[in-house]
C-alpha cells in the first residue's frame, strides 16, 4: 500500500507541476470511506539568493522560478528590469 501511494504521489506532482516539478513537494494521504484522497502541494522557502551570471535576462530567472519579474526587480531595487549586471546577487521572493 505505502509503494502505491508513493507512486502516485510522483504521478500526481509530474501532472500538477508538469516538466517544472519541484524538488521540494508535501502530500497528505487520507483514507475517507475507503477511498485515497491525496492532496499535493509546492513547498517554498522564505527566500533564494541567486548569482546572476553573464547572459542571464530577468525574466529568464523569473521563469525558472516561476516568480514575477516586475516583483523580482521591485523587491531588488532594479529601475530597469532589462539591464542588469551579472556578478549581482538577487533575492527571490518565495510564497
Amino acid at each position: 500500500m505505502i509503494k502505491i501511494v508513493i507512486l502516485l504521489n510522483l504521478l500526481l506532482a509530474s501532472v500538477t507541476f508538469g516538466e517544472k516539478c519541484p524538488q521540494d513537494i508535501r502530500s497528505e494521504v487520507k483514507e475517507v470511506d475507503n477511498k485515497l484522497i491525496i492532496k499535493i502541494s509546492k513547498v517554498k522557502g522564505p527566500e533564494i539568493e541567486y548569482l546572476i551570471k553573464k547572459g542571464d535576462t530577468l525574466s529568464e530567472i523569473a521563469e525558472k522560478y516561476e516568480a514575477d519579474m516586475k516583483e523580482i526587480a521591485k523587491d531588488n531595487n532594479i529601475e530597469n528590469p532589462d539591464l542588469i549586471y551579472y556578478d549581482r546577487t538577487l533575492i527571490l521572493k518565495q510564497e
